[in-house]
């Protein structure tokens, strides 16, 4: 008929979307905070996304002085145990209440620390707040150094923290004296239950185990880093390192490490590749020191290690890609694909595409389809052309991947054209001298070679690399000639032309010299011959001749009629006498 107690839970302040029970299932002795609340299923300790702790405290300050006051004040700490950065910009620190239920904040100034905005506590980091000073609210702003109005008695007393809505968030109270070189508070940081005292205290920095007075280790990160990316970090001590001093590492829940990581015991390095499973994250680890000799294993030193991992989306994979050859004046053509693996948790992902560098003339990418395409043209060829395809995450661009893509232009030898004159007209005992000019539409231009593939008349040559004809003809060399010309591209094309030459039988000579019908200028008319140009030369004495231009840079272009030019004898400061003559050329 007795009643016995099974089992029996005691709650205290209830925080925001939390549970308090057993972890793991079962464990009557093991209460905690659980996250999330899964009614009616197997418990869960999911570390939140922001959880802040009051973490560890000192009422009796004789080991830190306060840099803005100079003075030993009285200091708090507060504790990231969540897996987010957080702003603490509006969160209320205080140890007075003006209600129990709900507990509220006196928000006097006199009584109450709103943290200024900007204040961002990452996770595993730990912020100390001074307390007690007089003149707080005077004080310089200095996010390092926050200065709560309040005091902190040391023989008991309550730091209570709100979040910027006034939910409460943490409630830490204390009812043992304090002394001036321990400080008190949580272990494992963050964790709930009875406070420990510190005879190492770590304001601003994450509590170490309280067994140990001595901090041999020195304090690592937390650090930052992500899923999928290779990770290494080295723990060093504080001090000389002792003898047979080695390193050990372990979860501070479960019991293995994270799947993946590797930990040398004797050097303290650490390296991981976090999976996509394992992002995002926070991982707590107990970074251990020991003295080992022999069969004896010896504690020595325990503080935390925090690695946060960063949710990454999964990288982008393109689609197969080949290198591309085609001939001048085709079109290049391929399109980019890109697959994503799935996301752990699922969660939508946008992959953005994008081409390096500038783009070859006329060649057009469509980021939205992945279709690159291109006209190639002469000048494209021979060459080779690589396009670089970048396929980056939409909303972190530190998230991509690339392929190249090669084009190869090959250089097709189009047919060239004679463009000069295939008859020449040639004055008697005229000196003949003309470049022969081809149209060739190659680019880079071809190298020609020149022959002469049919006897010419007597005397006629051609340069074999510049197409440079000449020929005199003697006197008694009148009449129609021809040759043949065959001149080469160097890249397989080669082409034949018969030119023509007629040999007048009168000599280049002027035809008339008179005044004008006005009687200032003097009019100069000539024979001509087509493809020709006459440039006016004259001069004031015959045995000693200088011969002085006249339209030096406006030739007169032959017609093969009779071509007329006027003269002003003012303009060219000509003497009573003056000896004129015309000299023709071809080119």
């Amino acid at each position: 008929g007795r009643t016995v107690v099974v089992d029996a839970l005691e709650i205290t302040d209830c925080a925001d979307d939390m549970a308090w029970g057993a972890w793991p299932d079962g464990s009557p002795d093991q209460r905690r905070w659980l996250h999330p609340a899964t009614p009616g299923a197997p418990n869960r300790a999911d570390r939140p996304q922001c959880c802040i702790v009051v973490n560890e405290f000192m009422a009796q300050n004789d080991l830190f002085t306060n840099p803005l006051t100079g003075k030993k004040d009285d200091w708090f700490e507060l504790f990231n145990d969540g897996t987010e950065p957080v702003d603490l910009g509006g969160w209320v620190v205080t140890d007075t209440l003006t209600s129990e239920s709900p507990p509220t904040p006196d928000l006097r100034t006199s009584k109450a620390l709103v943290i200024p905005a900007g204040v961002v506590l990452a996770p595993g980091a730990a912020l100390r707040i001074w307390t007690g000073a007089k003149d707080a609210a005077s004080l310089p702003v200095d996010p390092a150094n926050l200065q709560a109005p309040f005091g902190l008695s040391k023989s008991g007393d309550r730091i209570c923290l709100f979040t910027p809505t006034l939910a409460l968030a943490d409630r830490l109270e204390y009812a043992t004296e304090q002394i001036g070189t321990a400080s008190m508070g949580r272990w494992f940081n963050g964790a709930s239950g009875d406070l420990v005292r510190f005879d190492n205290p770590t304001p601003g920095a994450p509590n170490r185990n309280p067994r140990f007075t001595e901090a041999l280790i020195a304090q690592p990160g937390p650090y930052v880093l992500r899923e999928e990316e290779p990770f290494t970090c080295t723990n060093t001590l504080a001090v000389t390192r002792p003898a047979a001093f080695t390193f050990r590492l372990f979860p501070t829940e479960g019991d293995a490490l994270p799947e993946g990581l590797q930990f040398d015991t004797e050097s303290g390095v650490l390296t991981w590749t976090p999976s996509e499973a394992q992002g995002p994250g926070l991982y707590a680890l107990r970074l251990c020191g020991f003295l080992v000799d022999g069969l004896s294993v010896v504690g020595c030193d325990e503080t935390l290690l925090t690695l946060c991992v960063l949710e990454t989306p999964s990288r982008p994979q393109l689609g197969p890609l080949v290198d591309i050859t085609v001939d001048e004046g085709q079109i290049a053509a391929f399109t980019v694909t890109v697959t994503r693996a799935e996301e752990m948790p699922p969660y939508p992902t946008t992959s953005r595409l994008r081409l390096e560098g500038a783009l070859p003339s006329n060649a057009v990418f469509n980021a939205e389809t992945g279709v690159f395409t291109w006209q190639t043209d002469e000048p494209d060829g021979p060459g080779d052309y690589l396009i670089t395809v970048i396929a980056e995450d939409a909303d972190d661009p530190s998230v991509f991947s690339t392929a190249q893509v090669t084009i190869r232009v090959n250089e097709v030898n189009r047919p060239f054209t004679y463009v000069s004159p295939t008859t020449f007209m040639l004055w008697r005992e005229e000196p003949f001298s003309v470049r022969l000019r081809y149209n060739d539409p190659d680019l880079p231009p071809n190298v020609f070679t020149y022959r002469l593939s049919s006897d010419g008349p007597e005397g006629l040559t051609i340069d074999s690399e510049t197409g440079h004809v000449q020929w005199q003809p003697r006197a008694d060399q009148t009449g129609s000639f021809s040759f043949r010309v065959r001149a080469f591209d160097g890249a397989g094309a080669a082409l034949s032309t018969t030119i023509r030459l007629v040999v007048d039988t009168r000599n280049l000579s002027v035809t008339a010299l008179t005044t004008t019908a006005a009687g200032d200028n003097l009019e100069l008319k000539w024979a001509s011959k087509p493809h020709t140009f006459y440039t006016i030369e004259w001069c004031a004495d015959l045995a000693a001749p200088v011969w002085l231009p006249v339209n030096a840079d406006t030739p007169v272009a032959g017609t093969g009629a009779v071509l007329s030019y006027t003269l002003d004898p003012a303009a060219l400061n000509l003497p009573a006498r003056a000896f004129f003559r015309i000299r023709q050329t071809r080119e």
